[in-house]
């Protein structure tokens, strides 16, 4: 049950982490 709640929140801040590391290349 606690996986359900737990996938989610791990792909949100693999996206954010991802983001942020595209952002510092373009900078």
């Amino acid at each position: 049950m606690t996986l359900w709640i737990l996938l989610p929140l791990f792909q949100l801040q693999l996206i954010t982490w991802l983001c942020s590391l595209i952002i510092q290349k373009k900078i």
